[in-house]
């Protein structure tokens, strides 16, 4: 990834409107570090720059990290995760 795609994938967020678009949830899953500052709430990061989250949960509602490093793990927690996103939509 490019430093221009860097800025055209923070401008999109930007320029998204999430509330007329319905967009209640984010799945972000890069595989490596990256550039949190775009969450924009209080002590939404670690003293490393990195979202809070507990099993890829993330501390905002509808923001999941998955961070799985091994295949195995992988069907765990997007169970995890389906079952959140599940209950966030029937609350």
């Amino acid at each position: 990834m490019t430093a221009s795609d860097i800025r055209d994938l923070r401008a999109a967020f930007e320029l998204l409107d999430w509330v007329a678009r319905d967009i209640t949830s984010l799945i972000w899953c890069t595989g490596f570090l990256g550039d949190f500052r775009w969450i924009q709430t209080p002590r939404r990061l670690d003293d490393a720059g990195q979202p809070i989250h507990e099993h890829g949960l993330g501390i905002l509602p509808g923001l999941y990290l998955p961070a799985s490093g091994t295949i195995p793990v992988i069907a765990d927690e997007a169970a995890r995760l389906a079952d959140d996103l599940f209950k966030r939509r029937v609350a």
